[in-house]
């Protein structure tokens, strides 16, 4: 189950092209992810753990690769100087 809902996020935010939209998405998925992260270590469930830090390294990982979104933060910084 929580492959599949992973693998429709992925889609979702490989379609999308608003940033407004991409940024709520990433921050909505990340306090999910932050409270599973916090439920799995008070239940001490180590693998589950493990999974869920993977799944938000993959996350950040998917953010920095996306060209247009660090593109857009560039151009930004460029015109605020």
């Amino acid at each position: 189950m929580q492959s599949a809902s992973e693998d429709e996020f992925r889609e979702e935010f490989d379609q999308e092209t608003d940033n407004k939209l991409l940024n709520e998405m990433l921050k909505e998925r990340i306090l999910i992810l932050d409270k599973v992260i916090k439920l799995c270590v008070n239940l001490a469930e180590h693998e589950k753990l493990a999974k869920h830090r993977n799944i938000k390294l993959a996350l950040y990982k998917n953010v920095l690769v996306r060209p247009d979104l660090s593109a857009r933060k560039k151009m930004a910084t460029t015109k605020r100087r």
